[in-house]
């Protein structure tokens, strides 16, 4: 499981992951977690929605959605498309507030 910056938690679709969360032969990789204080978590976004793409470039695995995540570290917002069952959509989200420790 991969944490980001943006609050999102997501992992390669497995075939057991694919089956919980109702998803085809669908391409990309799964959002497992949101943390709740996240503008993902504004936006909508929950466990069991795939990205498919970051920024308009196909993300169909981990390695494609950590180079896309790389490519966009310096950027305050990124753009995810993703799918819930038929649904589809742009989500724009924005990092989080680094947290005092």
């Amino acid at each position: 499981v991969e944490e980001n910056a943006y609050g999102i938690d997501v992992q390669e679709v497995t075939g057991e992951l694919a089956q919980k969360f109702g998803i085809g032969a669908e391409k990309g990789v799964i959002i497992t977690e949101v943390d709740p204080e996240s503008s993902a978590a504004e936006k909508g976004l929950r466990p069991g929605m795939l990205i498919v793409k970051v920024d308009r470039e196909p993300v169909p695995d981990m390695a494609s959605f950590n180079k896309a995540m790389a490519a966009a570290a310096a950027k305050e917002s990124i753009l995810l498309y993703v799918k819930i069952g038929e649904n589809a959509r742009y989500v724009v989200i924005k990092k989080m507030a680094k947290k005092d420790k």
